[in-house]
């Protein structure tokens, strides 16, 4: 790995200073692709295609957590909704012991379903469904589904849910963003420009809506009907607010905005690879990046402060809402 090394002559005394950069935290489960990663307070979970796994120290080891869980696991989200740890890949699993063992529910879910996204307010959990595209709503932590899909067009996934005020938003990968009024019991299509390309994942940001896409993050200021192009570079997967900061992550280098997703800087990347990175989580020591086929990086959360070079390029300078086309 890099290191930037400068030596600085004190009265006599060299003086050694390394900035430190990401640096592998995959002690217990080595160099596999791990598709969902949650930071519980200093508690991380993680998923492989065939492992669960668990770190109680900020990711210095972990050690897997199996029980109950099939030979084959493939999932791809996770997240926590009161005491239950609810994870989606093909089906829909739950642990109420902090992943001690592992159920599956299958009340409202087919057992072989693809679940591509979760998002918990309080006790409520929103599933993003693929093939058919439908929304899952449960209002008991996981554990019973029904499908909201009234509006919504059947092909292609529903990457992500989101809650701003009293609507729902959803994305849609090929159409663009849905919103519902009514808790779900139906959708209206917001489209325009952002149909253009690929929705990855959806987030609300003070009173704004970003969007990641696989041409970088698009932003509403008016819950869905206009979009800007707010940062036009990389293949975005994934948001976590943290501070005063919202992060993106994806292909490198990661970025992160001050304004609610107004303007981004890209973050220093000294250390990750050039693949494809899922989410990026914190607990109070670290930043943690989740990646395909070689773990998960940490950094301190001292050092992601910085940018790179300050470069403030990938930002947008005017910002102004256009009338949807057509």
């Amino acid at each position: 790995m890099r290191q930037i090394i400068f030596t600085i002559i004190i009265n006599g005394l060299f003086v050694v200073n390394t900035f430190a950069q990401w640096s592998q935290a995959i002690n217990g489960m080595g160099n596999q692709a791990i598709g969902a990663l949650l930071a519980d307070g200093d508690t991380l979970y993680a998923t492989s295609t065939f492992d669960a796994f668990k770190s109680t120290n900020q990711g210095d080891n972990w050690f897997t957590i199996n029980n109950g869980l099939p030979a084959v696991v493939n999932f791809n989200t996770i997240t926590k909704s009161g005491q239950f740890l609810v994870t989606g890949g093909e089906g829909i699993w739950l642990s109420s012991n902090n992943g001690a063992s592992w159920f599956r529910t299958t009340s409202g879910v087919d057992s072989n379903e693809y679940v591509f996204s979760l998002f918990a307010d309080g006790n409520t959990v929103y599933a993003g469904f693929s093939d058919p595209s439908a929304v899952g709503i449960s209002t008991n932590n996981g554990n019973t589904w029904t499908k909201s899909t009234n509006g919504i067009a059947s092909s292609q996934f529903i990457t992500g849910v989101t809650k701003l005020g009293s609507s729902l938003f959803a994305t849609h990968m090929a159409l663009g963003v849905y919103e519902s009024t009514d808790n779900g019991a139906s959708w209206t299509l917001h489209s325009g420009a952002i149909s253009a390309q690929d929705k990855n994942a959806i987030v609300t940001s003070g009173s704004n809506l970003c969007v990641a896409t696989t041409n970088g993050v698009w932003t509403s200021t008016d819950n869905g009907v206009t979009w800007v192009h707010t940062l036009t570079t990389g293949f975005l997967t994934g948001f976590n607010r943290h501070g005063n900061y919202l992060y993106v992550i994806g292909s490198l280098p990661p970025y992160r905005s001050s304004d609610n997703g107004i303007t981004w800087a890209a973050v220093d990347d000294n250390g990750l690879i050039t693949s494809v990175n899922n989410t990026i989580q914190f607990t109070s020591d670290y930043a943690l990046i989740n990646t395909f086929g070689i773990g998960v990086y940490r950094r301190s959360l001292s050092q992601i402060t910085s940018v790179i070079g300050n470069d403030q390029g990938n930002t947008v300078e005017n910002f102004k809402l256009e009338q949807n086309y057509p």
